[in-house]
């Protein structure tokens, strides 16, 4: 999964790019499940009924950004979480008996354990992400090409929309 981010005052767009709709439908719930964006948020998919490696959905309001990292560090540290409570489960009973706890405060206390090392690498993501969406007109648009098999046409409207974000006018555009 590659994502870029396009920002645009208090809006901004997440483009998520995969050769698999699967994988991509399943970021966006989880964007959504994890309170970055609400029902009524769409996932567009620009080549057509999802197809083409490139998707992207809205985000509005002053906080989007700050919803965004923590959907994601939430997404990370659950991943992380549920592979470590994906062991056999002779072992884990040996674990939450010798704890004394259920699986469900297992599960919280590792989330509470690694929650900040997870929130951590959230803002870098953001951060490499925003660095590498301001470049992305670069060169960039043949290898996104050939690695999530999407047509020239949908990258061609993504880098429309970057080269226009760019040429608004500052009153038009609020860092």
């Amino acid at each position: 999964m590659k994502y870029l981010i396009t920002k645009n005052g208090n809006t901004g767009v997440v483009w998520l790019l995969d050769d698999n709709p699967a994988n991509i439908k399943s970021i966006f719930n989880s964007f959504f499940h994890h309170g970055a964006v609400g029902r009524e948020t769409k996932l567009v998919w620009p080549n057509g009924a999802e197809s083409g490696g490139v998707a992207y959905f809205w985000c509005d309001g002053e906080d989007w950004k700050d919803k965004i990292v923590e959907a994601y560090s939430k997404m990370s540290l659950y991943k992380y979480v549920n592979s470590k409570l994906d062991i056999d489960s002779e072992e884990l009973n040996t674990i939450l008996k010798y704890y004394n706890i259920s699986e469900a405060d297992y599960d919280e206390s590792l989330c509470d354990k690694y929650k900040a090392f997870f929130d951590k690498k959230a803002e870098k993501w953001f951060e490499e992400i925003r660095d590498e969406s301001r470049n992305f007109g670069f060169g960039l648009e043949e290898k996104y090409c050939g690695e999530y098999h999407c047509n020239k046409s949908v990258l061609g409207m993504l880098l429309r929309f970057e080269r226009l974000r760019r040429d608004l006018s500052p009153h038009d555009y609020v860092n």
